[in-house]
């Protein structure tokens, strides 16, 4: 875990994704369809290249849960009803949702983590 000393300013959802990442890698593996099950460790490891290829400083804190099926959902809110959701799931497919302060709702997949820089200033424009 990194030490808060050592984080740069505007870097505060590093933290947070990393720490929230943690709290998951914790969470019981046999919930069912009940409740949210751990992500496997690759999927957790996945995820936390997030904080790597996401060149932005300035997003707010993410909210991130995991579900039953094992994924992870990572998400923004943003001023005026804004939101970025990406959710990775664990045969290797991420899909992401863009929802934009007039409402239009935008969504899709990417391959690669890198590509959600290009959603991630689109969000906070």
């Amino acid at each position: 875990m990194a030490n808060p000393a050592n984080i740069k300013s505007g870097e505060g959802w590093r933290r947070d994704l990393e720490y929230e990442l943690a709290r998951l890698h914790g969470l019981p593996t046999d919930n069912g369809n009940w409740g949210p099950n751990a992500p496997d460790l690759g999927l957790l490891r996945k995820a936390a290249k997030l904080a790597i290829e996401i060149r932005r400083n300035d997003l707010p804190r993410p909210i991130v849960t995991a579900t039953s099926d094992r994924a992870i959902h990572v998400a923004w809110f943003g001023l005026a009803n804004t939101e970025l959701s990406i959710v990775l799931y664990p045969d290797d497919e991420i899909e992401w949702l863009l929802r934009a302060a007039t409402g239009k709702i935008e969504t899709g997949a990417v391959s690669e983590i890198n590509q959600i820089n290009s959603l991630v200033d689109r969000f906070l424009q």
